[in-house]
Order: structure tokens, then C-alpha cells, then sequence
């Protein structure tokens, strides 16, 4: 049995033992029990130290915030004589561990992060399962696993700051879990700076990089997409919250990444893949409007692929991520930036290029 496991069957027995009306019980006594299921187990017994050490758990607000009462039972000892003994019980006969619930918003935001995790892998939420972990597992088996399985996670976002923005992302998700608005302050490349009562709907990861979207008070029709790393302060605002119908298909099915200009068109773009990465895309494709077959260009087998997708920054990364194996054939905007992209890459490199 684990050692969260014993913990719990512990503590389950001392429950059982302070609310019993019938009985009355001295640490003693309850080390008794207690010792006695635990060999049943096959597990080593306890000492009274670690037993008073869990009443007093029991008591603390960190614990389960039980009131405790003691008080004096009068017993025959072994040789017949009376003795005085401390005895314990709870203050409200009713009140059992067992019964305790999570806070409300606690268990939303658990329930919330495991969704979160479930559908964008790793997060920094997982520091605040860390500070919640005994809490939790309370609630939970108590058995735990090593760890299997590594998400592609970047640690170092946010560089000196990368704690703060961490703590930041947690405000941002509770404001959403709790519909929350939130006053912000955020240095972005794509805005600049954005500044005032902020309704936080959606947070998502793009390419190791977290970002929330919302909209901002002073323009509710617009969707504002902020980098969670670059958030300057942030904190809950008293502004009622605005719930923005928010359609998650609709709004990142024309896209790659998260940055969806309503006013632009979708585009056609038109690619050649070239070298091992032709197989690499057909069977990972670059956006799930992906349309590709196999063609002969030059006496070799490249992948024909077509994109339904609009021109935004991130398009251009990924384009950009993948140049010398890649050919860029329409559209025309698409293409001349492409090659401008390319010219200046290779200035840098000091390549000359006509």
C-alpha cells in the first residue's frame, strides 16, 4: 500500500473513531485501531507521535478544519484503581471527513484543468495541481505513477520571468473557469500594447506557446488574441462579465495558429513538397484543409498539396520553417513574400542573390 494510501486509511479510522456516539476513545485507544486494521494490511504500525501529529492535521485549516473537543473519562487501570484519561470527539457530532466537499470554485477549476489537459496536453497549470496535491488526493485512491508520458513543453517562455507569467496564466484561467473579467496590460508585436477590462473566454497553445482570447470592454465584437508571456500585470476586474459567443470551429478552421482577421479572404495556397518531408506532410498535414496527391516534377515524386487558410503571420512561419524543402506556386502575395523572406535570409547568411 502506498504511502498516501495508508495515510487515507488512517485518517478514515480516526474519523470513524471521533464521531462515534456510542464510544468514547483516548489517543490510546485510537492508536489501537488504528495499528490493528494496519496489520490486517500488512503494514507496519504507527507510533502515537504520528498520531497526534494526524489529530492535529485534522484540526489545522490547511488540514480538514475540524473542531476537536477533549475531554476527561474516568477508567479502571490494570490493577482495578481509577484513573483519569483524555478522550476526543468532534464538536458537532454530525461532521465527517467523508463528507467534506472541495470549495465550489476549486473543484470547477480541477475539473477545468483536467479538461484543459485532456485537450491541449501540457500545461503550467500543473504547478497549481502541485500546490493542491495532498488536498486532491483526499478526494482521489491515493495511488500514484511515475512518469510516462513527456509533453513538447517550453519551460523558458517568459525567459526571467518565465514564474511570473506562469502565476499570470493561472489568474487568466481562474477569471475564465469563474467568468471573470479582468484588467490587463499586455506588450504584444501584433496590437502593441493593450490596456483595460479584458472578458478572457479561451486559452489555447500554438507552437509551445500559450494565448488567451477574449474581447476587450470598449470593443465586444472584435476577438483580441494576447500571448500569455507577455502579460505586463493582470488582475480581476469589477466589471459584470461579458460572455462572447464564441465559436471555436468557425473560428480556427480558415487559420494556422491563432490570429484569425475576420476581414481577410481564404486564400488558395498552392504548395510543392520536396524531399522526405513530402512524406512527413502527407501523413502530418499542415492544416487540416490539406488536399494533396503525388506528381512527377523533374524526374522526382514531390507531394502536390493545396491550403484553404488566410494569410496571417503564422502562415508565413510556417512556410518560412520549412524553406528549401518547399515551393511556393500561388498565390501571388503568398509568393512574392515568400521569395522576399528568402532573399533576406539569404543576405544574412552572406549569400548573394540577383
Amino acid at each position: 500500500m502506498g504511502n498516501q494510501k495508508q495515510i487515507r486509511k488512517r485518517h478514515f479510522i480516526l474519523d470513524h473513531c471521533l464521531r462515534d456516539k456510542l464510544h468514547e476513545y483516548t489517543l490510546e485507544d485510537m492508536l489501537k485501531i488504528v495499528n490493528s486494521s494496519l496489520a490486517e494490511l500488512g503494514q507496519r504500525p504507527v507510533s502515537e507521535r504520528q498520531l497526534y501529529n494526524d489529530i492535529s492535521y485534522f484540526q489545522h485549516e490547511e488540514g480538514y478544519g475540524a473542531k476537536l473537543e477533549t475531554y476527561r473519562i474516568v477508567r479502571h487501570d490494570e490493577k482495578g484503581r481509577n484513573r483519569s484519561y483524555v478522550a476526543y470527539r468532534y464538536a458537532d457530532p454530525d461532521f465527517s471527513i467523508r463528507e467534506l466537499n472541495l470549495p465550489e470554485l476549486q473543484l470547477r477549476f480541477f475539473r477545468a484543468v483536467v479538461g484543459g489537459m485532456l485537450n491541449f496536453g501540457s500545461t503550467p497549470m500543473q504547478q497549481w495541481l502541485s500546490n493542491h496535491y495532498e488536498k486532491l488526493m483526499e478526494y482521489t485512491d491515493g495511488l500514484g505513477v511515475d512518469d510516462c508520458v513527456m509533453m513538447d513543453y517550453n519551460p523558458y517562455v517568459g525567459g526571467t520571468k518565465a514564474q511570473e507569467w506562469v502565476l499570470n496564466f493561472e489568474t487568466i484561467f481562474m477569471a475564465i473557469v469563474d467568468s471573470r473579467a479582468l484588467n490587463i496590460k499586455v506588450s504584444t508585436y501584433y496590437y502593441g500594447i493593450v490596456q483595460g477590462c479584458f472578458h478572457p473566454f479561451l486559452v489555447k497553445q500554438y507552437n509551445r506557446r500559450w494565448y488567451v482570447l477574449g474581447v476587450m470592454n470598449d470593443n465586444r465584437e472584435k476577438v483580441v488574441v494576447l500571448p500569455v508571456d507577455l502579460v505586463m500585470n493582470v488582475e480581476l476586474a469589477a466589471e459584470p462579465y461579458y460572455k462572447y459567443p464564441f465559436k471555436p470551429t468557425e473560428y480556427f478552421d480558415d487559420i494556422v495558429g491563432v490570429y484569425n482577421d475576420f476581414d481577410k479572404p481564404v486564400l488558395d495556397v498552392h504548395l510543392r513538397i520536396h524531399s522526405w518531408l513530402a512524406k512527413h506532410i502527407e501523413f502530418n498535414p499542415l492544416h487540416g484543409s490539406q488536399r494533396s496527391h503525388w506528381v512527377t516534377q523533374d524526374g522526382e515524386q514531390v507531394l502536390d498539396v493545396r491550403l484553404s487558410v488566410k494569410h496571417n503571420v503564422e502562415l508565413e512561419n510556417m512556410l518560412m520553417s520549412y524553406s528549401g524543402l518547399i515551393e511556393v506556386l500561388g498565390p501571388q502575395e503568398i509568393v512574392d513574400l515568400y521569395k522576399k523572406y528568402l532573399k533576406m535570409a539569404c543576405q544574412l547568411n552572406g549569400l548573394k542573390v540577383q
